[in-house]
């Protein structure tokens, strides 16, 4: 039954929107950082597009006061002036947070509470070893949460997205 109800989730097409605030006459620091933002955000979401479940809108700003970059549960994304948190792993560590890691949600924080991440823990013993499980760390997760750059790799990306994907199957 549960084999079934998944099957035919995932058969749903949803999309994921985006936009980015840009200045009408950006300075060469702007225009610089619209297009690393760009780049990092069309990367995540192309990457994301096969777990889509819900239709989600983000809205991206480029605010240089921002130490490295943020993102919450309400659809907003900041990137800092920092160019090293302009790539695609930052991006989908901040895509989760518009999904429900952390941020405000209070199905993440209540799943951490009680230890609610059956798919989650799940998708994690696949690759670590049976008895493996979600950990949560505030409003993060690891492993797989690309909380760190030393985390950032074409696997571990798609692995981060498997497991947001089973966290919010779990109800997050």
């Amino acid at each position: 039954l549960i084999t079934l109800s998944l099957a035919l989730a995932t058969s749903v097409t949803a999309t994921m929107s985006w936009s980015l605030d840009r200045v009408a006459n950006p300075t060469e620091d702007e225009s610089d950082a619209y297009n690393r933002i760009t780049d990092a955000m069309n990367a995540a979401i192309a990457r994301w597009q096969p777990y889509w479940l819900a239709n989600k809108h983000c809205t991206v700003s480029y605010v240089p006061g921002i130490g490295t970059a943020d993102g919450n549960y309400n659809g907003n994304i900041r990137f800092g002036s920092d160019r090293q948190y302009m790539v695609e792993g930052y991006a989908l560590h901040e895509i989760a947070h518009v999904l429900g890691v952390g941020g405000g949600n209070p199905r993440f924080y209540a799943n951490c509470q009680n230890h609610e991440w059956p798919l989650a823990s799940m998708v994690i013993a696949k690759y670590y070893g049976q008895g493996e499980v979600l950990h949560c760390a505030g409003e993060h997760f690891y492993p797989y949460g690309l909380n760190f750059a030393d985390e950032f790799s074409e696997e571990n990306y798609a692995r981060h997205c498997e497991v947001v994907d089973a966290m919010i199957r779990d109800g997050m």
